[in-house]
């Protein structure tokens, strides 16, 4: 049986318009079951207010990755493997829009990020946290060539990008402290 025009036509639609519903749901339904999942999740105020206090002996360490907030672009979440001095009690993944925080002994500590699969370089930054105060890092996207870079910043500029983000986990718990529980991505 030969096909004619009329059925390339048809088929040639059909393709089309499943290319078109695919790349829909992909692009709203993927974005928007981790964001309806995240929207659970503590926000940063809620987080502070619940925190544990710090004692002389202990800093805080607040790790956050706005995405693209700053340039004002939402897009599906992200995640990325962060780890602290490669301890296996501070190792997790952080999703974008999303922070955590670690209580530390006083010190350096070595903080690490690397986005999954075999291709990509881990980024290393050596921080002071200092006692009894919290120290502020963030992940920061260079641009769309998808480069990721940490850096220390002050307490105005991560409270104006906090703002909006949420907690990676569902109780406000030092990253040491949530054992057995899953982050959002």
């Amino acid at each position: 049986m030969e096909k004619t025009i009329e059925d390339k036509k048809f088929i040639g639609k059909v393709i089309f318009y499943a290319g078109i519903i695919g790349l829909t749901i992909q692009l709203v339904g993927c974005g928007s079951i981790p964001n309806a999942f995240l929207s659970l999740r503590p926000t940063f105020q809620e987080t502070e207010s619940s925190w544990p206090t710090l004692s002389t002996n202990v800093g805080r360490a607040v790790i956050y990755w706005p995405a693209f907030q700053d340039q004002g672009v939402i897009l599906a979440p992200d995640s990325i493997n962060l780890t602290i001095d490669n301890e296996k009690s501070l190792k997790t993944s952080i999703a974008s829009g999303t922070f955590v925080f670690a209580d530390l002994s006083p010190g350096s500590h070595v903080f690490g990020i690397k986005r999954p699969g075999l291709f990509w370089k881990k980024t290393l930054l050596s921080v002071t946290v200092p006692s009894a105060e919290i120290t502020y890092v963030k992940i920061c996207n260079n641009g769309w060539n998808l480069i990721y870079d940490l850096q220390v910043t002050s307490d105005a500029e991560a409270r104006k990008s906090l703002k909006g983000l949420r907690h990676e986990y569902k109780r406000p718990l030092p990253l040491s402290d949530q054992k057995g529980a899953r982050p959002i991505m």
